[in-house]
């Protein structure tokens, strides 16, 4: 058996902070002001949809020693599920500024990529054993895929902050 890189372990906890930092990328929104464009109902709603979701992943990836009911693929289902939900929420409160096409999606690729820079030293203090973590190590290509996306990520970024906005 060939032994790891330590590349492989920090690729690892970068592609768990990525996952991480989607997860948590309604939450930002909702701090940067997204919840004064939707009513108060409509605020509490996404809200606990969000949080929902985001206790349900807490619970299931961030476990530590690998629970029999982190891997149950009964629930395989439902994480889907919550991680569909946190993207379409994210998504959606992405047209609360009337924003295009593009700024929308640059918008929504800056605030995953602070979210993503946020979840880095939390994963690796707290969540280092997690299954999350685990998940990501035993992809070969995590160091890859991490580099890949914090790339694109960026371009995505720094496009949509220098480039004139236009409104609906």
């Amino acid at each position: 058996m060939m032994q790891r890189h330590s590349c492989d372990r920090w690729g690892a906890l970068g592609l768990a902070s990525v996952m991480l930092g989607l997860a948590i990328v309604p939450f930002f929104y909702l701090c940067i002001g997204a919840w004064q464009e939707l009513s108060i109902v409509a605020s509490a709603t996404v809200f606990l949809a969000a949080l929902v979701c985001l206790g349900f992943l807490y619970l299931r990836l961030l476990a530590h020693r690998n629970p029999v009911w982190a891997g149950a693929t009964r629930l395989w289902w439902v994480e889907a599920a919550a991680w569909v939900i946190l993207v379409y929420l994210g998504s959606m409160l992405t047209g609360m500024r009337l924003q295009t096409g593009f700024a929308r999606f640059g918008s929504f690729a800056l605030v995953w990529l602070v979210a993503s820079a946020a979840m880095v030293p939390v994963m690796a203090c707290f969540f280092r054993g997690s299954v999350l973590v685990q998940r990501a190590y035993a992809w070969r290509f995590s160091a890859l895929a991490t580099a890949a996306w914090l790339l694109l990520a960026s371009n995505i970024a720094t496009a949509f902050i220098f480039m004139p906005q236009r409104f609906v």
